[in-house]
């Protein structure tokens, strides 16, 4: 089983592989990264969800 590094190590990974991504600047790309980044440890450690239990109704509490 993955630990949730390197879980969250391929989702950025593949996010950056998103040719939109590359056209962004150095600093909106730094902004992803860490909106992505937190986001997923609140989801993981604080609402103590994995990956497959994230929904739409997780995320608006989340960022609303």
């Amino acid at each position: 089983m993955q630990s949730f590094d390197e879980e969250l190590d391929q989702w950025l990974d593949a996010i950056m592989a998103v040719p939109k991504f590359a056209s962004m600047t150095a600093g909106a790309q730094e902004q992803v990264e860490i909106i992505v980044t937190v986001s997923a440890q609140v989801l993981v450690i604080g609402y103590q969800k994995q990956p497959k239990e994230w929904t739409t109704v997780l995320l608006e509490d989340l960022f609303f």
